[in-house]
């Protein structure tokens, strides 16, 4: 029966009934929904398909058929969703049936962002908005909670770097990596953090790095080495501060990511290709969708007792 259904969680057993999610959402090409007739000892017999849906989810009760998704009713802001992790994140996030505002300060790369949601029925609200400024994120997370009533979920995606070996480095670019990877994630934070004191809950998620914990061979890491650092540090220290409001604060600390952004890397620093695959247990390099299942976990109900940690999506690269 494992075999006929590629999800474990769309399997949900009722009255020696079973009904079969064969999801495939964003990423794929259609989604069926089948029951199935568990027989004694083994085997089971499968109807035809009884339903075509966007959710991943189905719990049957009473005979209904009910689509649910681990993210059912949340809403949720994701920063820098014009591409790379964040794009990953609101395509995910949609599909797992969160009402998703989508965040960035490229119109043409949200607009694809949008495009690809709305290709995959699970259409997402898109804002432009500048997150190096107070002004921008209050005035995206006051319109989020204007339009939508509450803010459940915050994914700090939004940054930009510069890789400069420390000897060439210049006051401006490191000021830049600053601004772009610490700021940012200031700046959206306080500006959401109000409502969901005052909703009394929340969940936010910030990315740290195997660079704010080790040093990074083969590339001028130097600013971003502080500023996930600072990252990693500020997350541990809201998770303290949010604990009586019931706003956890976590980070994920992704590997070596087939991004753009890692691709040019490549290309600056050929050696540091192989030095990330060398460190790598899993014989490949991380996807944006790796990273976008462990933010789905971090922001569900399944976590209610996660605050306070980073977790670690490399690839068994910080295990030694």
């Amino acid at each position: 029966m494992a075999a006929l259904v590629r999800h474990l969680h769309g399997l949900i057993r009722e009255d020696m009934q079973t009904v079969a999610v064969e999801w495939t959402g964003h990423f794929s090409q259609q989604i069926r929904v089948a029951t199935i007739t568990s027989r004694p000892f083994g085997g089971a017999h499968i109807s035809r398909p009884v339903a075509s849906v966007a959710c991943k989810h189905a719990t049957l009760t009473k005979g209904n058929l009910i689509m649910t998704g681990r993210l059912v009713g949340k809403v949720s802001v994701i920063t820098g969703a014009g591409g790379g992790l964040g794009r990953a994140a609101a395509l995910t996030f949609a599909d797992e049936g969160a009402t998703v505002v989508a965040a960035d300060l490229d119109v043409d790369l949200l607009a694809q962002t949008g495009q690809l949601a709305q290709a995959a029925g699970t259409p997402i609200h898109t804002s432009v908005a500048d997150l190096t400024t107070e002004d921008g994120a209050k005035g995206l997370m006051d319109d989020v909670v204007r339009q939508h009533g509450r803010i459940d979920s915050l994914i700090t995606a939004a940054g930009f770097v510069d890789f400069v070996p420390i000897g060439e480095m210049k006051l401006a670019q490191w000021q830049h990596t600053l601004r772009g990877e610490l700021d940012t994630v200031f700046l959206s934070i306080s500006a959401a953090w109000p409502h969901m004191v005052a909703q009394q809950s929340g969940s936010i998620v910030n990315f740290g790095s195997l660079a704010g914990r080790r040093a990074t061979r083969g590339l001028g890491a130097g600013a971003h080495a502080v500023a996930k650092g600072g990252v990693m540090a500020l997350t541990r220290q809201l998770a303290l501060e949010g604990g009586p409001h019931r706003i956890r604060v976590n980070s994920v600390s992704p590997g070596v990511i087939e991004t753009p952004g890692a691709l040019q890397a490549f290309g600056y620093v050929p050696a540091f290709e192989a030095g990330a695959r060398s460190k790598t247990i899993i014989d490949r390099l991380g996807t944006p969708q790796d990273i976008a299942w462990g933010l789905v976990y971090l922001c569900s109900d399944e976590a209610s007792w996660v605050t306070g940690s980073d977790l670690s999506i490399d690839g068994g690269a910080s295990a030694w």
